[in-house]
């Protein structure tokens, strides 16, 4: 719970920092996959989702397997980590 309070505190001030005209780059799959850019509004909302399925998909195993919670809490350290990254390469 931790770790997607972080995402969303993240996202929030992804929001109030970064310029409003600003595009975030996306990429999905491997080549020959799916690169562009997305508004900074769906970019911060495609964050919060990503880690509130992934989040959700822990709380989940959890109640079954205590090493796939262990694997999505990593997960959602490694999202919040890409999405500081991403946010800070918003607002340079």
């Amino acid at each position: 719970m931790v770790l997607f309070a972080g995402m969303v505190i993240v996202a929030l001030w992804g929001w109030v920092t970064a310029p409003s005209s600003e595009r975030f780059a996306v990429r999905a799959g491997n080549p020959p996959g799916f690169d562009g850019t997305v508004s900074k509004g769906a970019a911060l909302i495609m964050w919060i989702v990503l880690g509130a399925v992934v989040l959700a998909g822990s709380l989940i195993a959890q109640r079954d397997n205590e090493g796939l919670a262990l694997v999505g809490a990593g997960l959602l350290a490694l999202l919040l980590l890409m999405e500081v990254v991403s946010v800070r390469r918003a607002i340079r």
